[in-house]
């Protein structure tokens, strides 16, 4: 079995001073191999995007303070590297497609300028050859007319447009790790299928490994090898895709999926989940979750928990998944739609 191209082992961040600080990622573990699309679930404020920036160190080092147990790239470490050497490895080994194209790009200078800077910075290039690198990533995430799009500024292009040069940005320097966060929001369906087709085309043909951010079951279904479950910073449920949907093993994945497979079935009224995310201060030894879990008792609440096996390559932080996964049969099948 090939080694991990990125590991992580017990991430956390934290935003302030103890004992107020917030603690917005907890224990956070998972690898990613060659080829491999892992995507990372959960509602709003469960953390995802912050795990995503701090693996990447992007996060304000006056507030955040971030830990790990290890943290590797291709069996390299990268705790402790200072910005000089972290800057060789993002973009060149490890990129980023940010939420919202439109303020990642900078509306001051042209598509090909910001293409090739991003070629540039990571190797003795000249300008004429990274513009001729600039025009053939364009072409290769297909956009019409690339070679005119090269001088033109972000605002003469549509949203889906803009995402393509995030994506083509992303790429320029053939990146092992490709972090892509939300990059389907506020897209219409049929660009949305496009650039999720375009992902799997371009990891193909370069063996990235995808860690694909969303709250969109939909595309989990359609793209991911394996599922990581986040709530309230921590990672509550792993494995493979077909574990996930078919055999959820905690009431907050079991609630997710309920939720997409009554959507399905064209109910009137969707199911909900009640309550809304903790803010989490300080330690806590029961389950995050056991307020607004429809499977608690009351000992999820004061009893500590740790990621345990139920099947190979499946993980669940829950001392109740016997029980949920017995309730599974609406929450798995319903959620193939």
């Amino acid at each position: 079995m090939t080694a991990p191209v990125l590991q992580v082992e017990n991430l956390g961040v934290s935003f302030g001073v103890e004992p107020n600080a917030l603690h917005a990622v907890r224990e956070v573990s998972f690898s990613l191999s060659a080829g491999e699309t892992l995507c990372l679930v959960g509602e709003s404020g469960s953390g995802k995007s912050v795990t995503a920036l701090a693996l990447l160190n992007l996060l304000p080092p006056r507030s955040a303070r971030i830990s790990a147990s290890r943290l590797a790239l291709e069996g390299r470490s990268l705790l402790g590297l200072g910005e000089r050497e972290l800057s060789h490895i993002r973009g060149k080994a490890i990129s980023m497609i940010f939420q919202d194209p439109m303020s990642s790009l900078n509306p001051a200078l042209t598509v090909g300028y910001q293409l090739a800077e991003a070629v540039r910075l990571h190797g003795p290039v000249s300008a004429a050859a990274a513009r001729r690198d600039a025009l053939a990533i364009l072409d290769k995430v297909r956009i019409p007319d690339a070679a005119r799009r090269l001088d033109e500024y972000p605002h003469q292009l549509s949203g889906g447009m803009r995402q393509r040069v995030m994506i083509a940005m992303a790429l320029a320097c053939r990146p092992r790790v490709l972090i892509a966060d939300e990059p389907t929001t506020a897209l219409d369906v049929t660009v949305q299928a496009q650039i999720l087709e375009l992902i799997g085309d371009l990891k193909a043909d370069f063996g990235t490994a995808v860690l694909f951010i969303t709250h969109d079951l939909g595309v989990v279904a359609e793209i991911a090898d394996r599922v990581a479950v986040m709530y309230a910073g921590r990672i509550v449920e792993e494995g493979e895709v077909s574990q996930i949907f078919d055999d959820p093993a905690h009431g907050y994945t079991h609630g997710l999926l309920s939720t997409l497979a009554v959507a399905n079935r064209h109910a009137q009224r969707l199911p909900e989940i009640p309550g809304s995310t903790p803010r989490i201060l300080g330690a806590d030894m029961g389950c995050s979750f056991a307020p607004r879990c429809a499977f608690a008792e009351p000992q999820c609440r004061t009893m500590e928990l740790h990621m345990a096996e139920i099947a190979p390559g499946h993980v669940t932080r829950c001392r109740r998944a016997a029980i949920v996964r017995g309730a599974k049969s609406e929450a798995g099948h319903l959620a193939h739609g």
